[in-house]
């Protein structure tokens, strides 16, 4: 990176963050406000004391932690409700997600051969865009892990191209800290995309190898997320199959929601909104059949989806077609001419 991208990513970065630090701000939309502060605050309160948070007490009549995905307690992140200040230690905990996913985006970039201006703006809009920012605000495990995402693909293709055991480590810790952070998708997004891209330049007489080593990647990350993942898992699997099934369908979403990808508030279809007024807090979530209003339209926005479509190819073809030209002397005093 050049000292003007960088300037340009940290300043964007810091537009979106440094307002929030503010401590007359606090985050609070939606399940941010409704489960994770007072979960991470009890959890914080109770590290404080020296205690570990294994098991929820102020829940029905007491449930496990380890059963559930969304604390995300064995995230890195929560060590940051040890030194700090709870209401900043909160902030940070979903702002990190921002630079972790321009850094992701970034280096993902420059590994396909993207130039410094090309990555830069792949980080800013993958970083900004709608999506992820949503999130940050709304939905901490789907912030920290598909903030994460880009940054493993980058770290499992590194890892396929010159094996190695730092390596291995790093991508597998990558990889595991998305269901660390209670978002088992982001891992499964993270190997497909790197797995599909790995073996798609490997050809066939190297696919076998190449198997071999996403698998073994793979392995190590799920190991890593044992912790979270494994308990969460044992107790799905205990749980009651047709409320299971039930919740599976009450929580999907239409396909007419597609649009709300491109056009920011396409659906303002909540109660609320709508100034139809529900019974509780929760009713948005449930709005009859089919079922369209989830949640408000969280949206990548126009430019990231031509950019996506468009942009990304023809930005890749020009970086390598001024990387097939060069300047060279052939011989002494012959001057300069290009090929």
């Amino acid at each position: 990176m050049t000292g003007a991208t960088r300037l340009l990513v940290g300043a964007v970065l810091a537009a979106l963050c440094v307002p929030v630090l503010d401590p007359e701000q606090q985050l609070f939309w939606r399940d941010t406000q409704r489960f994770f502060y007072p979960f991470k605050l009890a959890i914080a309160e109770r590290l404080r004391r020296g205690e570990l948070p294994f098991w929820d007490r102020w829940t029905e009549s007491g449930v496990s932690v380890l059963g559930q995905l969304t604390p995300g307690l064995w995230h890195p992140a929560t060590l940051l409700y040890l030194p700090l200040p709870f209401p900043l230690a909160f902030k940070l905990n979903h702002l990190l997600a921002l630079p972790a996913a321009a850094l992701g985006a970034l280096l993902l970039a420059r590994r396909l051969g993207a130039g410094a201006w090309a990555a830069t703006i792949a980080a800013l809009t993958y970083a900004g865009c709608g999506f992820l920012c949503a999130m940050t605000a709304s939905n901490l495990p789907f912030a920290l892990g598909h903030a994460t995402l880009p940054i493993a693909v980058w770290a499992i293709l590194r890892f396929t191209d010159a094996p190695g055991p730092s390596r291995l480590l790093l991508a597998a810790a990558l990889l595991g800290s998305c269901g660390l952070a209670g978002e088992p998708q982001s891992m499964l997004l993270a190997g497909l995309i790197a797995g599909a891209w790995a073996l798609l330049g490997a050809g066939v007489r190297a696919a076998p190898r190449m198997l071999a080593r996403l698998a073994l990647c793979g392995a190590c990350g799920v190991l890593l997320s044992a912790p979270a993942t494994l308990p969460a898992a044992e107790r799905l699997r205990l749980g009651d199959a047709r409320r299971l099934e039930r919740a599976a369908g009450m929580f999907s979403l239409d396909v007419r929601r597609l649009p709300g990808l491109a056009l920011p508030w396409a659906f303002d279809d909540t109660p609320e909104l709508a100034g139809a007024g529900s019974d509780t807090p929760y009713s948005e979530y449930f709005s009859g059949e089919p079922h369209v209003a989830f949640a408000d339209s969280i949206a990548l926005g126009l430019p990231a989806l031509i950019l996506a479509a468009f942009g990304g190819p023809a930005l890749l073809a020009g970086r390598r077609s001024s990387c097939s030209r060069r300047w060279e002397r052939p011989l002494p005093c012959s001057g300069w001419r290009r090929t």
